[in-house]
């Protein structure tokens, strides 16, 4: 099943049929891969670069790793948007399977 992520590229994601994964596993594995992505964003944050730990490396030390760090947290940011899409149109599909 195909859907847009964040910035409008084709994601591909489960389609729930009698031949494949069930809801419940799909649900169980994509929710917990976004709890712990979560989780990493909240670890990551917590290390942001200080400044105090980098000028001895000169001016632009710390101008660099806090960059680093930002685009790492974008990285995760993407990821977890990525998956928490596909967890909510898995809870689409198995609603709409709920409809009579």
């Amino acid at each position: 099943m195909k859907l847009n992520d964040t910035d409008g590229a084709a994601l591909l994601a489960p389609l729930i049929h009698l031949n494949g994964s069930s809801p419940v596993t799909l649900c169980a594995g994509y929710g917990d891969a976004a709890r712990t992505l979560r989780d990493a964003l909240d670890a990551l944050y917590a290390c942001s670069p200080n400044a105090r730990d980098y000028y001895p490396q000169g001016d632009a030390a710390y101008r660099q790793a806090a960059a680093e760090h930002e685009k790492r947290i974008n990285a995760l940011r993407q990821v977890n948007a990525e998956i928490e899409m596909i967890v909510e149109n898995i809870n689409e599909q198995v609603d709409a399977r709920k409809r009579p």
